[in-house]
């Protein structure tokens, strides 16, 4: 979360299993409020990036797991998977993802409750 704050991204949602009660949480999943230019050109993960001295924010950059399902470089080294999200559907779509993938869990565990 400190290279998101140091970016000056201050809107940042968590999830995955670390929330829930599995006695052995496996991951975190989330996502985080950046703007629309930024998502479609790639500079916020530049930016993160160069921040972290790593390349670990570029959600395009992917591997397998050691099941053959394929993730960002971000899952390999931290078992977090925060994906960047904006405000601006109509103009971009692709960048709903994680925001559709939260409510849909949101909606979900109301169901259980």
């Amino acid at each position: 979360m400190r290279h998101l704050w140091e970016a000056k991204i201050e809107e940042i949602y968590v999830d995955g299993s670390f929330v829930t009660n599995k006695p052995e949480p496996g991951d975190i999943d989330g996502y985080y409020v950046a703007d629309a230019r930024e998502i479609a050109s790639g500079s916020i993960y530049d930016r993160l990036n160069q921040i972290a001295k790593s390349d670990v924010w570029d959600i395009r950059k992917r591997e397998p797991d050691e099941e053959g399902i394929i993730k960002p470089l971000m899952w390999h080294k931290h078992r977090v998977e925060l994906y960047p999200h904006t405000d601006d559907p109509p103009q971009f779509p692709e960048s709903t993802f994680s925001h559709n993938f939260f409510v849909k869990r949101e909606l979900e565990l109301e169901k259980v409750l």
